[in-house]
């Protein structure tokens, strides 16, 4: 969780975070997905869990891992990058694993 005011106070003036509903500014969280605008160019943001996009590692995210697992979601790239916790290169049970205790507050998947 992470807001969009702090992650453009990394970059230099005039960065702009865009994401599919336009710009984001403030205390809005920063989701997978979206972009960072700069002198012409575009980097997407990728963050580490969040499968929903929703700019946190929830309950959404711990469900769209285990349908992956399942198999009963087919992930697009952005879903497979973000989903490899581990960054072991498999999306599996241990990615699996990492977000549910992420999300039950006993490991931070960050650290």
């Amino acid at each position: 969780k992470v807001k969009a005011s702090e992650f453009l106070a990394g970059f230099l003036k005039g960065a702009k975070l865009i994401d599919k509903n336009g710009e984001i500014s403030g205390n809005k969280y920063v989701p997978t997905g979206s972009a960072v605008t700069l002198g012409g160019a575009s980097y997407y943001v990728l963050v580490r869990g969040d499968i929903s996009a929703n700019g946190a590692v929830d309950k959404y995210d711990y469900i769209m891992l285990k349908r992956i697992c399942l198999n009963t979601y087919k992930p697009d790239y952005i879903d497979t990058r973000v989903s490899d916790i581990n960054e072991d290169d498999e999306i599996n049970a241990f990615d699996y694993i990492l977000v549910k205790r992420h999300v039950l507050g006993t490991i931070d998947i960050f650290k």
